[in-house]
């Protein structure tokens, strides 16, 4: 289909209450990348926190940051705001930043078209309605949306009403209780006209759950827009996510796709032709390429200290506990699993990524310390018992300490996985080059490639070359 070249390219908004940023790991980030503009509310970042978090946020992003407050010296800080839109789309200088506790606003700019994209993190509707009021005037609305925690619930109120329709209807939705805050949001959103997206849009037919959690299941979360926006929204949907107890709201405006996001899939579907030419200016480009092992491994080793939010407790366990937890929830909204079954999966998730975080934490600690003994770490180990109760999970067996903790004590297991490894690494190396090429000689010819995206041809046709520098390795 021929598209129109002066079609406006989509935006891609997400509003996430995320309870704490710290600690996200790096699918958290990925996911977040996939949009043009992020609001993250309950960030629970304060000023000294945001001068060392900044400098690692996703550098595709301008972010804006509202700081979380503490009501007491104990405890953490409450809320915060954190606002990120993508390079380029913003309005130059900054100048479409607006914000007030609970209330933040960036003006972005498509094409010809600009969009105010509000993000709110509601404790009081009452006062959320007022700074609404007075931040969005009536009559300089523009093409406005609105999302966030309202910490409301507004049952089945809501409905879109079309010209056509003759009676009232109650708007789709799995929570169909109203509270005092609802009613404050809801005569709001008839005042000025407005369209709550949920269980009203392409997405979210049935009106699904925005917060899973000890307190239930409730619909608390909303995007909201005005009717200049209203046509212009594709989707809105309500993500599958468990780092949170609340669901990402995620909305999707009409038009093409990003051309750069053709060009990706052009680049990842090439493929060289085998002909005879094609062969030997293959071969021709390996023997002039020059590989500079030593500076290869130094970038290896730069991308990985700049590496975004990169967790050292987070393994195979916690990625397979997230992974199960998700189908469960998917799942569940399927209605081909219960609803206990999501929230077993999810707590054995956030258990196994507890235990974890303990492991490093304490380990961090030993070092600090300068604990070099078993029976200095088991010392430790027993006072923060005291202090915290019993830290140490049922799931993990005394042999099991033993054996982490004489790791990291370079002891018995630690030399012994080292030797394993040079064993192995030894073993390696004893692979002979006619080795090498009879297995190169299995390869078939015109296969797909794998999932590392090389071709067979890439390796029978560079035989020569590689087993040259596999025989010069060591």
């Amino acid at each position: 289909m021929e598209r129109n070249k002066g079609e406006n390219e989509q935006i891609r908004i997400v509003f996430w209450n995320v309870a704490g940023i710290k600690n996200k790991e790096n699918e958290f980030w990925k996911y977040l990348g996939e949009f043009d503009v992020v609001g993250l509310v309950e960030t629970w970042v304060e000023e000294k926190g945001w001068e060392r978090l900044e400098k690692r946020m996703p550098r595709e992003f301008e972010w804006k940051c509202q700081y979380a407050e503490r009501e007491s010296k104990k405890g953490r800080a409450k809320g915060g705001i954190i606002m990120g839109v993508k390079k380029g789309l913003e309005e130059e200088n900054g100048s479409g930043v607006k914000e007030e506790r609970g209330f933040m606003e960036r003006t972005v700019k498509r094409k010809k078209r600009k969009w105010r994209i509000v993000t709110i993190y509601s404790r009081s509707m009452k006062e959320t309605k007022r700074i609404i009021e007075e931040r969005v005037k009536e009559q300089e609305e523009g093409t406005l949306v609105i999302g966030g925690d309202f910490n409301a619930r507004i049952g089945g109120k809501g409905r879109r009403m079309e010209e056509q329709q003759a009676t009232i209807e109650r708007r789709p939705t799995k929570d169909g209780i109203e509270n005092a805050e609802g009613r404050e949001l809801v005569s709001l959103v008839e005042e000025r006209g407005w369209d709550v997206l949920n269980g009203n849009c392409i997405g979210d037919e049935k009106g699904e759950y925005t917060y899973i959690g000890a307190r239930g299941e409730t619909v608390i979360d909303y995007v909201m827009v005005n009717e200049e926006a209203w046509d212009k929204i594709e989707e809105f949907k309500v993500g599958e996510r468990v780092e949170s107890d609340h669901m990402p709201l995620e909305v999707r405006t009409k038009g093409r796709e990003k051309e750069r996001s053709m060009k990706d899939v052009k680049r990842k579907i090439v493929k060289n032709i085998w002909t005879e030419e094609g062969k030997e200016k293959y071969r021709a480009r390996l023997r002039e390429a020059k590989y500079e092992e030593g500076e290869i491994n130094e970038k290896i080793e730069i991308r990985e200290k700049m590496g975004l939010w990169k967790n050292e407790w987070w393994d195979k366990e916690c990625r397979e506990g997230k992974q199960a937890a998700r189908k469960k929830l998917r799942n569940w909204k399927k209605e081909k699993a219960t609803k206990e079954e999501y929230k077993r999966a999810r707590k054995r998730y956030k258990l196994v990524c507890k235990e974890k975080k303990e492991k490093k934490r304490m380990e961090e600690e030993m070092k600090m310390k300068g604990i070099k003994t078993e029976e200095e770490v088991w010392r430790y180990i027993n006072r923060e018992r005291r202090k915290k109760g019993e830290i140490v999970s049922d799931r993990i067996t005394m042999e099991e300490w033993r054996k982490y903790f004489s790791e990291l004590l370079g002891g018995e297991e630690n030399r012994q996985e080292k030797e394993k490894r040079q064993h192995r690494v030894g073993e390696i190396e004893e692979i002979t080059r006619e080795e090498l090429e009879q297995q190169l000689r299995k390869l078939k010819r015109k296969k797909a490639p794998g999932r590392d995206g090389i071709q067979n041809e890439s390796w029978i046709y560079g035989t020569e070359r590689k087993v040259d520098r596999s025989g010069r390795r060591g």
